[in-house]
C-alpha cells in the first residue's frame, strides 16, 4: 500500500503510474514522496501555461507525433513527481532543451547525488566533467540516462513519421551562443520554478499531520479562498452600501448646512451691526461711568466731611450724655435725700402726733386732776367749814 493510500488522501490520479516504474529508479530517492522534498517534473507542454499568470509556455520544436500513443514514454522525464501532489498547478515543459541532465532543482533533493545542501545554482557547462555541486565525477543517474534515451526515441519516432529511414538523424553539436542561451534559460527557469513553487505552496491550505498536497486539499484551499473572498466581497459591499448611505446623508447635511449658511451669514451681519451698536453703547456707558465715578469721588469727599462733623457731634452728644448722666445721678441722689427727708418728716409728724396725743392725755389727766383737786378743795373747804370751829 502506498503512502497516499495509507494516509487516506486523494492523490494525483497518475500517482500509481509514477510508483509502478521500473527498478531503474534511483534507490536513494525511491521513497521520497514528501511534497517539500520533490523536484519539479517536466510535464508535457499543454500550450496554456499557468492560469492567469505571465508564465508563458515555450514553443514546441518537435512534432506532436513524439507523444503519440505508440511512443508514450515509459516513465516521467523527472524521477520525482511533485505534480502528483499539486495536480492543479502544472508547470509547462521545455521540450526543446535537455531535461534533468542539464537542470537540477534548487529547492529539493538533488537528482544526481544524495546531498540535500543548497549549494547555489549550477550553470550548464558540457566541457566541465566534474559536478560543481557534489564531490567526485559527474555521474548521470539512470533516470537521466533513461530520459536521454526517451529523447532519442522521440527523435527516431519523428524520423519514422517523416519516412526518412535511409539516414539517422544525429544531434548537432551546440554552438557557444546556444550553450550560453541554454544556461541563461535554465537559470531563468530555475528562478521562475522556485518563485512559482513558493506561490503555489502559499496558495495551498495548511495541512494536518500526515496529509499530502493533492486535488482534494488544493480544491479545499481554493474553496476556502473563494469563501473568504465572497465574505470579503460581501463585507465590502455592506461597507460600500453603508458608505453610500452615509454619503447621501452627508450630502443632505451639506445641502441643509448650505441653506443654514445663508441664514447664518444674515444672522452674522445682523450680529455685526448689533455688535457695532453695542460697542458704541459701551463707549457711551464708559463715559457715563467715568462721569459717575467723578461724582462718586465728590460725594465720597462730602461724606468724609459729613462723617467728621458727625463724629464731632457724636463727641458733643457723648459729652452732653455724660453731663446728663451726672445730673441724673445728682438728681437721683437729691431725690433719695428728699425721700429720706420726707421719711424723717413723716417720722417727725408721727412723733408730733404722738406728742399731741400724749399732751391731750396729759391735759385730760390734768383736767381730771384739777377736777379732783377742786372737789378735794371743796371737800376741804366744806370740811373746814365744819371743822372750822375746832381748828
Amino acid at each position: 500500500m502506498y503512502s497516499h493510500q495509507c494516509l487516506g488522501t486523494n492523490s494525483f490520479p497518475d500517482v500509481d503510474f509514477y510508483h509502478n516504474q521500473s527498478p531503474s529508479r534511483s534507490p536513494s530517492r525511491a521513497h521520497n514522496t514528501n511534497a517539500y522534498q520533490q523536484s519539479p517534473s517536466r510535464v508535457r507542454n499543454t500550450g496554456h501555461g499557468l492560469a492567469n499568470s505571465s508564465y508563458a509556455p515555450a514553443p514546441i520544436l518537435h512534432s506532436s507525433t513524439t507523444f503519440s500513443a505508440g511512443h508514450t514514454p515509459a516513465r516521467s522525464v523527472s524521477p520525482e513527481p511533485w505534480e502528483a501532489a499539486t495536480s492543479e498547478f502544472q508547470v509547462p515543459a521545455y521540450r526543446h532543451e535537455m531535461p534533468v541532465f542539464h537542470y537540477e532543482s534548487q529547492f529539493s533533493v538533488n537528482s544526481v547525488h544524495d546531498s540535500q545542501r543548497d549549494t547555489g545554482p549550477w550553470v550548464y557547462n558540457p566541457e566541465d566533467e566534474r559536478d560543481a555541486r557534489g564531490p567526485g565525477k559527474r555521474q548521470a543517474s539512470r533516470s537521466s540516462r533513461a530520459a536521454v534515451a526517451l529523447h532519442g526515441a522521440g527523435a527516431e519516432g519523428m524520423e519514422d513519421a517523416a519516412g526518412d529511414s535511409s539516414t539517422t538523424r544525429k544531434m548537432k553539436p551546440r554552438t557557444a551562443e546556444q550553450k550560453l542561451r541554454m544556461a541563461e534559460s535554465a537559470a531563468t527557469r530555475r528562478a521562475n520554478d522556485k518563485n512559482h513553487l513558493s506561490i503555489i505552496k502559499g496558495m495551498l491550505p495548511p495541512l494536518a499531520y500526515g496529509q499530502e498536497y493533492n486535488n482534494r486539499t488544493a480544491l479545499a484551499g481554493a474553496i476556502a479562498r473563494f469563501n473568504e473572498d465572497e465574505e470579503t466581497i460581501r463585507a465590502l459591499e455592506q461597507e460600500c452600501s453603508g458608505l453610500r448611505h452615509r454619503m447621501g446623508e452627508i450630502e443632505q447635511e451639506l445641502v441643509s448646512e448650505k441653506d443654514q449658511k445663508g441664514h447664518l451669514i444674515t444672522q452674522r451681519d445682523g450680529s455685526l451691526i448689533q455688535c457695532a451698536n453695542a460697542e458704541a453703547s459701551l463707549e457711551n456707558a464708559k463715559a457715563a461711568v467715568a462721569y459717575h465715578i467723578a461724582e462718586h469721588e465728590k460725594t465720597k469727599a462730602a461724606l468724609v466731611n459729613r462723617e467728621a462733623a458727625y463724629r464731632s457731634l457724636e463727641m458733643a452728644v457723648s459729652n452732653h450724655e455724660t453731663g446728663y448722666s451726672h445730673t441724673k445721678a445728682r438728681l437721683a441722689h437729691e431725690k433719695a435725700e428728699h425721700q429720706n427727708t420726707k421719711a424723717a418728716l413723716a417720722n417727725t409728724q408721727a412723733e408730733l402726733t404722738n406728742a399731741e396725743a400724749e399732751l391731750s392725755c396729759h391735759r385730760a389727766d390734768s383736767r381730771t386732776t384739777h377736777a379732783t383737786l377742786q372737789r378735794t378743795e371743796e371737800e376741804l373747804r366744806a370740811l373746814r367749814q365744819r371743822c372750822g370751829t375746832t381748828w
